[in-house]
């Protein structure tokens, strides 16, 4: 009788143990900015005990891809009986943007990852979030490479048809429908003489939507394949928590630079701090003195790599040990401003477990700056003014395509203008970017996604020169080459 009455209080214990886990638990901060002010906040842990937490700005919960798959399903029409797959094409065409290729490897297919963390992504990164997030909507899809570009393509009412989410464009068939990857191999007249096409002249991808060498990706089909995107299975499972420690802070957004358009995350660490920190984040950079694990290998922080590291690595990696913290510590991580961005007034909530101690306030730290992807801001209207300048001097039609070679000779020009032009002191490190001209022509050359870009007119050549300004440490890495 007495071991089963000890049974007994022990199977209690365990019931009042049960019920007493703990639940979430969210706080709410409002936070307005004026029109020109750094859209920038910390969040600072006050407590004692780890915070575990997501941030959901102004509504928007996109946290864990159960509910990126419920957001799309939701999305308000833009016409009576929109189709859900054309809301799934609208909503990675709005929630990321095209950029500079991070990694080449497939952990970046995850819609968790990329509409959580990077934001930005080459045009297979792109076509491989619509595709697998079609995927588990139930629609029988699939991705296509044509050799310098890739697309989506989707099984629904009784035919397939195809969406190319990085140029934000699909097209119809002689019936009305929309086409297919068959219909486009068989008829390039369907992009090059569109019928009701749904990009006006005004929009800076148009001309080069309905232009002969888009047509060509789709009739010379000897070189297009199905494009593999898949990616590892638990990201899947995956949820946008921050772990911040008793005394660390975070600070987001900000960019790396005012030329680039990815946006980071700071998390800044105390002094005394060692133990694991599980952030589902791509991580960006680590910075301090100490000691940390990646996977099953041990670094020195001054001589971390994250390039090779992280961005070369196969595996995905989303846990980080510090395990010697000599202070300073400091780790970023890629995090998507079209989500987690703020505007004028904004409604932040804070929700998970031992949040009460968070404190959340405006930044004014004069080494981060914050802009939205392809913001026309100060350094964008410079190198309008530069561009235009230029097309004129050289009598280029600003309205006609231009190939790779015409592209070479419109850059070097601009690139000595810029050099020369006080106007670019402090916003263009000039000497750290490519000034190897023969070696940067040869880099550029070999890269088929940038050739296949540089096909374009005057107005879209501005964000082009944007971008490239941007790519100087991909393009160094091409020059060691």
């Amino acid at each position: 009788m007495r071991i089963l009455k000890t049974s007994c209080i022990l199977f209690i214990c365990f019931l009042s143990l049960l019920s007493c886990k703990k639940e979430e638990k969210s706080v709410k901060f409002s936070i307005a900015f004026e029109q020109n002010e750094e859209r920038i906040i910390e969040i600072e842990n006050t407590g004692d005990r780890t915070a575990k937490f997501k941030i959901i700005v102004n509504g928007l919960d996109l946290s864990d891809y159960k509910n990126i798959l419920s957001f799309v399903k939701s999305m308000p029409s833009d016409f009576d009986g929109e189709p859900l797959e054309l809301k799934a094409f609208r909503f990675v065409r709005d929630y990321t943007w095209h950029d500079d290729l991070i990694t080449k490897y497939n952990w970046a297919y995850s819609p968790y990852l990329m509409i959580n963390s990077l934001g930005g992504g080459l045009c297979g990164f792109r076509a491989s979030v619509l595709t697998n997030i079609l995927k588990d909507l139930g629609f029988d899809a699939r991705a296509w490479g044509l050799n310098g570009h890739v697309v989506s393509e989707v099984f629904s009412d009784g035919k397939w048809k195809m969406f190319d989410a990085d140029y934000g464009v699909y097209y119809f068939n002689e019936l009305g429908e929309i086409a297919s990857y068959k219909e486009l191999c068989k008829n390039p007249k369907l992009i090059t003489n569109p019928i009701n096409p749904i990009l006006t002249e005004f929009d800076l991808k148009y001309a080069n939507c309905y232009s002969a060498s888009m047509a060509s990706l789709y009739y010379t089909k000897d070189d297009n394949i199905v494009f593999f995107t898949d990616y590892p299975k638990e990201l899947r499972n995956a949820k946008m928590y921050l772990y911040l420690p008793p005394g660390a802070k975070i600070t987001c957004l900000f960019n790396v630079g005012l030329t680039k358009n990815f946006t980071l995350l700071e998390l800044e660490l105390p002094d005394d701090y060692t133990g694991n920190i599980e952030i589902p984040l791509a991580i960006a950079l680590i910075t301090g003195k100490g000691e940390i694990s990646v996977g099953d290998k041990k670094f020195n922080i001054e001589n971390f790599d994250s390039e090779n590291v992280i961005f070369k690595n196969p595996e995905w990696i989303g846990r980080i040990k510090v395990s010697k913290n000599h202070g300073g510590i400091r780790i970023y991580y890629f995090i998507n401003p079209l989500v987690y961005g703020l505007g004028n007034q904004n409604e932040i909530m804070l929700v998970g477990f031992n949040v009460e101690n968070l404190k959340i306030q405006k930044t004014n730290r004069k080494d981060i700056h914050f802009k939205m992807p392809f913001e026309k801001n100060f350094l964008y209207n410079l190198i309008d003014e530069k561009v235009s300048y230029v097309f004129d001097s050289l009598k280029i039609d600003s309205k006609k395509e231009y190939c790779f070679d015409d592209f070479s000779k419109i850059f070097f020009t601009c690139l000595k203008s810029c050099e020369s032009d006080k106007k670019f002191d402090g916003l263009i490190d000039f000497n750290k970017l490519f000034l190897d001209y023969d070696s940067l022509v040869y880099a550029l050359s070999n890269d088929t996604a940038f050739k296949f870009n540089a096909f374009l007119q005057k107005d879209i050549a501005v964000q082009t020169f944007l971008n490239i300004f941007s790519r100087r440490a991909i393009v160094k890495d091409f020059l060691k080459k």
